[in-house]
């Protein structure tokens, strides 16, 4: 999967999801029915549209709030916000207000709208569903997004910090804790990485948080139960993201590739797509070039065997190990050129669970253990 670009399929979502409009053959107004649908008839098929029924509050999908937020993205904030070094940058107002690149995000702050990013982290609820027959095409744009909005939480955390408000601070990080969730819940082994990079830059601000002397009990129980909902077996679902990554593989090729010239058309669509710049991946192209429909979906279903080995290799005790070996295997073609050209490299994503599991560990024995604030000064009381 890819973050790269837009589509404008994201936008037509919300509006669909919104509007209520749905795809769906004729059918006869019924007597009772308040609100009779609207038809636009064709030959083929007929558009319905019609008021949808009340979805209670709770139950709302974040996906959409998410994308209304995205929509009112200021990128004068958003570019200062991360332009801040957090290492230098103080966490007192006297030391904040001195830092120009911090001052200079503080400024034009009110822009971003902090308050919708935790009404929608609150949903239950998060599906943006993805066309994922498209395979390895789909692209996914919303992810450069929700990176931008966590680096402008992390701000305003830093920001409310300043002003002695541990309450706001906490909140803004358990909001990107509960982005990480939803977003990993896409079942793309790059939303999970994304998943992982925004947790980790609200553990590092907790850290900082908790090491303040400022951190309060019911802030320090909002944090705590954040980090909580993370699932400690599979962090952001990335052994789980294998499966989707295996259906990607069939998804790609399924039904698309068809005729004399299958191999040849799958090569060009994978050139395009990879780049293929190295001479083993340009040599694996020159084969598949050359097959049909038939041979191209019988070494596609090779592939099976080597998410088999990465499976077992992520599960082994010594997995960063035995899943460097499961991809030499791959990349020998032991499992056929198709699954050299398609199978993920999972060895990264492992390492980056394991150091993600040490880190959320030491934060929240780090959490327990902080120096708590008896009495925070609020932030209207600040000098």
């Amino acid at each position: 999967m890819s973050n790269r670009g837009t589509r404008p399929y994201a936008l037509i979502l919300a509006l669909t999801c919104i509007c209520g409009t749905t795809w769906c053959p004729a059918q006869p107004a019924q007597a009772n029915d308040p609100h009779p649908a609207t038809r636009h008839d064709s030959p083929s098929k007929t558009m319905v549209t019609k008021i949808t029924p009340l979805v209670l509050p709770e139950d709302r999908n974040a996906a959409i709030a998410y994308l209304l937020a995205m929509q009112n993205f200021h990128a004068d904030f958003v570019n200062k916000a991360s332009d801040v070094n957090y290492d230098t940058c103080g966490t007192t107002r006297e030391e904040l207000d001195k830092d120009e690149k911090f001052k200079a995000a503080a400024a034009a702050m009110e822009s971003f709208n902090a308050d919708a990013w935790v009404r929608a982290s609150r949903l239950r609820t998060c599906d943006f569903q993805w066309a994922r027959e498209e395979g390895f095409a789909l692209l996914l744009p919303h992810l450069g997004k929700l990176r931008t909005a966590a680096r402008s939480l992390r701000f305003m955390a830093r920001h409310e910090l300043g002003n002695n408000d541990p309450a706001k601070a906490s909140e803004y990080l358990a909001t990107m804790i509960r982005m990480s969730n939803h977003v990993s819940g896409d079942g793309f082994l790059i939303s999970s990485l994304v998943g992982v990079a925004i947790t980790s830059l609200s553990i590092a601000e907790m850290r900082t948080l908790a090491e303040s002397g400022r951190l309060d009990e019911p802030s320090r129980k909002v944090l705590l139960e954040a980090l909580e909902t993370i699932n400690r077996e599979d962090p952001f679902l990335m052994r789980a993201c294998i499966d989707t990554e295996e259906a990607s593989v069939f998804a790609s090729i399924s039904g698309k590739y068809q005729g004399p010239d299958a191999g040849r058309q799958f090569a060009r669509d994978m050139l395009e797509m990879t780049g293929g710049d190295d001479t083993a991946t340009q040599l694996r192209f020159k084969i598949v070039d050359e097959w049909d429909a038939d041979r191209l979906n019988r070494e596609a279903q090779k592939t099976h065997a080597a998410f088999d080995a990465i499976r077992a290799a992520w599960d082994d005790k010594d997995s960063l190990a035995a899943l460097e070996e499961a991809e030499s295997r791959v990349s020998r073609e032991e499992f056929g050129v198709v699954a050299a050209i398609l199978c993920p490299t999972m060895s990264k994503a492992r390492q980056s669970s394991l150091k993600f599991s040490r880190d959320l560990e030491e934060i929240i024995t780090l959490l327990k253990a902080a120096k708590i604030a008896s009495d925070p000064t609020p932030a209207d009381a600040a000098p």
